[in-house]
């Protein structure tokens, strides 16, 4: 498996930060990939599994063509997965992207160092419950406010922030530790000066790069380490239509349970553009009574086709019905999602392990 990336600078910096996607097939002559066939989906089959090469290529449309596109599991693995987790669509596509953003060596060394000075465990963070930061907290501002996203100001994310700092389950206090990843440089002194009882914790240069240098090569591995700071943290808020909140997410899921850990979105739902359609089932019923009339009504069992980029700040979802065909809110907490299994060609698994 390898990964072609036209412009030398993308590749560069890809190369610097992550190990290859294939430590034993690095040598592939590149004139087969022109004759090569372009992976395509017919059912839960593949049409191309008898040739030696294949190419995955990004769709300018993002549209899935293929059933093996993220948010489906291999149906292999059902069973297995039924137990150990609520949202076992999100946990494969997070270890997938985990084994994808794998660390090269000197990169993987950087980012301990960087712990120990800011105080992280040195624990795997298999249970998340030694680390010292409790809460993560990404601020994106910059270009993502031209045009995909609302602006929140920085009070907006803390109202998360505060009641996550409140008692645990077992009646313990959290600590008011915050790691701050921003692209706005002047957010991490208005954190400090307007919520001073709070332990906030970030990379300054981090920032600086993310604002003013973000396509050089050191503001790139600067985003990679705030990634994976936050990833190891124990709750999160930001904003999930940012690509960085979406990755936090997922490979936040493969150290932990969802059930475990806390993600407040100020804006979308989790969602991977390119994804099968994405449905959900009623768990409760739900007949409108608001006076706007803008919402839909709801049968336990009731198959939902929700637009994950519509999820409410008031935790509405938006979508359709597809008994009663009728299009509009309902409310989040009465549908929960469940995962597509297709049948992955070639895939082994053996259940006794």
């Amino acid at each position: 498996m390898q990964l072609h990336v036209d412009i030398p600078t993308y590749r560069e910096k890809l190369e610097a930060a992550y190990r290859p996607l294939s430590e034993t097939c690095k040598d592939v002559d590149r004139s087969e990939l022109k004759t090569a066939p372009e992976i395509q989906g017919n059912g839960s089959h593949e049409t191309t599994n008898q040739h030696k090469t294949v190419i995955l290529k990004v769709k300018g449309k993002f549209e899935p063509f293929t059933s093996f596109a993220p948010l489906t599991i291999p149906t292999q693995l059902k069973s297995a997965l039924k137990g150990l987790h609520d949202v076992p669509h999100h946990w494969w596509i997070g270890h997938v992207l985990a084994y994808i953003t794998r660390l090269q060596p000197t990169v993987k060394s950087e980012l301990e160092s960087l712990k120990k000075k800011l105080g992280f465990s040195n624990s795997t963070f298999v249970t998340l419950t030694n680390t010292l930061i409790v809460n993560r907290l990404h601020i994106r501002r910059s270009d993502k406010l031209v045009r995909e996203a609302k602006f929140f100001a920085l009070e907006e994310y803390m109202c998360h922030v505060i009641d996550l700092a409140g008692e645990t389950q077992a009646g313990q206090s959290r600590d008011k530790n915050v790691f701050l990843a921003t692209d706005e440089p002047d957010i991490y002194s208005k954190a400090k000066l307007t919520f001073p009882f709070y332990n906030f914790l970030t990379i300054q240069q981090n920032t600086k790069l993310a604002a003013f240098n973000r396509e050089t090569k050191q503001g790139f591995l600067g985003i990679v380490q705030d990634i994976q700071l936050l990833s190891d943290c124990q709750d999160f808020v930001g904003t999930l239509s940012s690509n960085v909140g979406r990755l936090v997410y997922a490979l936040m899921l493969t150290k932990t349970r969802k059930d475990s850990i806390t993600v407040c979105t100020l804006d979308d739902d989790y969602m991977y553009y390119g994804s099968v359609p994405r449905y959900l089932e009623a768990i409760a019923d739900h007949n409108p009574t608001n006076e706007t009339n803008d919402e839909i009504q709801l049968q336990l069992g009731d198959q939902v086709y929700v637009n994950p980029s519509r999820l409410m700040c008031d935790r509405r979802c938006f979508g359709t019905n597809s008994r009663t065909r009728k299009t509009g809110y309902f409310p989040a907490d009465k549908i929960r999602e469940y995962a597509n299994p297709v049948l992955y060609q070639g895939f082994q698994w053996d259940e006794s392990d």
